[in-house]
């Protein structure tokens, strides 16, 4: 049975949260408000498709985001600042089929970013250009990429 997952209830001093393989298809935006010690979110092995811009409002802290299997069609995004902390994101095993210009504007010190295992086809010119000095890491092994705009 899959589920819907609206605004958590628990105390601003939770800094890892472990919601991996709970049968979520959705996340209301604002789920994680005033999470404000919030580092670690795991949210992998779930069925979500998509995830709203505001889903992390709230919670400015989260530094290690795990994605990974689920079915997410589109880079998640985020409204500037929200994210600005997030050094890992996991989101190998998924059903993304690029990597849009702007994707990662949300997350100026990432250095680690997993997208193995993906549809991904295409990456576009300035993906990576926000996070040139912090990346560190860049997964993009057994996909079936095409296309890497570098000019």
């Amino acid at each position: 049975e899959s589920s819907s997952m609206g605004p958590v209830l628990v105390s601003n001093k939770v800094v890892s949260l472990h919601l991996h393989s709970c049968k979520i298809h959705e996340i209301e935006g604002g789920t994680f408000w005033g999470m404000k010690g919030l580092m670690y979110l795991y949210l992998s092995d779930n069925h979500l498709s998509s995830l709203d811009a505001k889903t992390f409002e709230g919670a400015h802290e989260i530094m290690y985001l795990h994605l990974e299997g689920n079915k997410l069609i589109r880079f998640p995004s985020s409204p500037s600042g929200l994210l600005s902390p997030l050094d890992v994101l996991h989101l190998e095993a998924n059903a993304l089929t690029e990597v849009p210009s702007d994707a990662l504007g949300h997350a100026p010190l990432l250095s680690e970013l997993r997208l193995s295992r993906n549809l991904i086809r295409w990456i576009g010119l300035r993906a990576f250009r926000v996070v040139a000095e912090s990346l560190k890491h860049l997964h993009i092994d057994r996909m079936g990429l095409q296309k890497v705009e570098v000019k």
